[in-house]
């Protein structure tokens, strides 16, 4: 893990600092290959030296942002998705509302969260549903979502239990970094609007081409470059809605690596009732 630097107060801009302007308070987690993390689910792409890297560490070397100060950013570099390895994921999520969760969610696997997004989405869903969706997989999945309060059972249907206490995230930026070839960046942070609020291109400079402008904004993807030393990102009060099940990665594993508790474990089984 890296500690660099970043700084709270109302709303939230991530602003590219000199060093003889850095805020005296500062602290993000910035995570990659290097934090030793396989305990929780999350792999990385590992690092190639060349221009692109250096582009990237020199990014973060002068990142700041403000916050309300509940809010926390981590950053993920080159996390292993199915969609590929985005260069960067930042994940901005209120601490207090994931410290109110047991430690049995330190215990789910990444299909749980795939039946997780499923309920969220249509708020409801019967036991019967989850296991012709899911199969057994879906049955065990439920186990552990019940024992981690993130779901309630009630008369074999299934709800999200409290969703805004359940997904902590207010927002999970992801950026692209290229050097040259902007139109293969377009395409993957295209790709990363699949789990991302908003998804960005980082470039040297601010393109001149008219068509690398339209077709980004043609693909809902923002262009951003350090000639433009700010970027604001308009939160919501309360958490975001997942966009799939990679949002609830991104969202657990975000307070996963800020420091939690050790997991224990708890019994509860739920079976189909005769109908």
């Amino acid at each position: 893990m890296l500690e660099c630097s970043c700084c709270f107060a109302i709303g939230f801009d991530i602003t590219l600092m000199t060093k003889s302007h850095l805020p005296e308070n500062w602290s993000y987690k910035l995570v990659d290959s290097g934090f030793g993390v396989e305990n929780i689910g999350v792999r990385f792409r590992t690092a190639r030296p060349g221009p692109e890297e250096d582009f990237i560490c020199k990014f973060l070397g002068k990142l700041s942002c403000q916050g309300e100060p509940d809010l926390k950013l981590t950053i993920f570099k080159e996390p292993r998705i199915e969609t590929g390895s985005p260069d960067l994921v930042g994940v901005i999520w209120h601490l207090p509302t994931a410290e109110r969760w047991n430690a049995n969610r330190l215990l789910l696997q990444r299909p749980d969260y795939r039946v997780m997004q499923y309920i969220f989405q249509t708020q409801s869903a019967s036991l019967l549903t989850i296991k012709s969706l899911f199969k057994n997989q879906g049955m065990d999945s439920i186990d552990r979502l019940a024992a981690a309060n993130m779901i309630l059972i009630e008369r074999n249907v299934v709800s999200t239990n409290s969703p805004s206490a359940q997904y902590a995230v207010r927002h999970i930026f992801a950026i692209e970094a290229k050097i040259n070839a902007w139109r293969k960046a377009l395409h993957q942070a295209f790709l990363n609007r699949w789990f991302a609020c908003s998804s960005h291109v980082l470039l040297p400079q601010m393109p001149s081409s008219v068509t690398m402008i339209s077709e980004a904004r043609a693909l809902g993807v923002r262009v951003w470059s350090p000639q433009v030393s700010k970027m604001t990102l308009n939160l919501p009060s309360a958490p975001s809605d997942p966009l799939s099940y990679v949002s609830w990665l991104f969202n657990d594993w975000a307070w996963k690596v800020w420091g939690h508790v050790s997991p224990t474990y708890a019994e509860s089984k739920h079976t189909l009732m005769d109908q």
